[in-house]
């Protein structure tokens, strides 16, 4: 082999270094770097399983809001729908109320003016009788007897409304 330019007895040493070498590797350093390698993958692993749970988790908590946001709208349309029935129904019962309200108040206008009308016309009946007492003791230049008059005025006013009616 020295032919070839291999010196046997350093190849054996050499082979025989590596082989020392290959085991004081493989028994001390080899388990630390195959530990520390496995130990980063278990956290690497493990640091994708809490990402995963992270990301579950705020997909779950979106749904959720979601969920509570469509709920809320649905009561907050709810609650405007029944603000606007009673609105509604507020405006319809004054509506009702006013119309009562006014009616009342035409009924009374009209029994007031009724009153007064016949008041008016009490009062011109007196006065019309007092006139024509005045023209007729006037004319006869007599005083009559005021109660004769007043029946008699009575009587003339009351065939004159006849007449009328």
């Amino acid at each position: 082999m020295d032919q070839l330019g291999i010196n046997v007895q350093g190849l054996i040493a050499q082979l025989v270094n590596f082989g020392i070498l290959l085991f004081l590797l493989s028994k001390f350093l080899f388990p630390r770097v195959i530990g520390a390698l496995d130990s980063r993958a278990e956290r690497i692993r493990e640091s994708l399983d809490k990402a995963e749970q992270v990301k579950s988790d705020a997909e779950r908590m979106e749904r959720e809001f979601q969920e509570r946001l469509t709920e809320a709208r649905r009561e907050g349309q709810q609650i405007v729908a029944n603000a606007n029935q009673i609105a509604q129904r507020i405006h319809t019962e004054a509506q009702e109320k006013a119309g009562r309200e006014a009616e009342a108040f035409l009924t009374r206008a009209r029994e007031q003016i009724q009153r007064e009308s016949e008041l008016a016309r009490t009062q011109l009946r007196q006065e019309v009788a007092g006139l024509a007492i005045l023209a007729a003791s006037r004319v006869v230049e007599r005083a009559l007897d005021e109660k004769q008059h007043v029946d008699l005025i009575e009587r003339v006013l009351n065939e004159a409304g006849a007449a009328r009616n």
